[in-house]
């Protein structure tokens, strides 16, 4: 309720949200946390080889840090650890989805709905970026993400 009345810019809602969350966030546990999403992702689609393991975390680091820019703080890093993953994700549903074919299974009726979960989850994730990054002054129409001097706080590195 207080997300989607900061959404909609209603008086008074940011400051109520901004008492509801806690005083001083825990970025450790919260990475520790993406960590552990990125590992069970990688262990359930890697099929126990360790270096296909070993290579779709590389990449999904490689497109969380190419997201977030330099600079980022906590919360865009955390949010672009969120897109990637997402990302990465749809892309191996998408995957899936070809390979059953090969068995002769139609992959439309297969695996269309996962893969349609996962369009959302990547566009909400995109979008989620996106929208923070725009609060923060972020928006760039290069691909190089410059970093923003005015963030403090939870959104700069000096709220790490």
């Amino acid at each position: 309720v207080l997300v989607r009345r900061a959404q909609a810019r209603q008086a008074g809602a940011l400051a109520d949200l901004r008492a509801a969350l806690p005083a001083r966030v825990d970025w450790a546990t919260l990475r520790t946390l993406a960590r552990a999403a990125r590992e069970a992702w990688a262990d359930s689609v890697s099929a126990g080889d360790p270096v296909d393991r070993a290579e779709r975390l590389a990449g999904l680091g490689r497109a969380a840090t190419r997201l977030a820019g330099r600079g980022a703080g906590p919360l865009v890093e955390l949010l672009a650890e969120r897109a990637a993953l997402a990302d990465a994700r749809l892309a191996a549903e998408r995957g899936h989805g070809e390979s059953v074919s090969d068995f002769g299974v139609d992959p439309m009726t297969a695996t269309l709905p996962r893969v349609k979960r996962a369009e959302r989850d990547a566009a909400a994730a995109a979008r989620t970026l996106g929208a923070v990054r725009q609060r923060l002054g972020k928006v760039t129409t290069s691909r190089h993400r410059e970093p923003h001097d005015g963030a403090v706080g939870l959104l700069s590195n000096r709220g790490r």
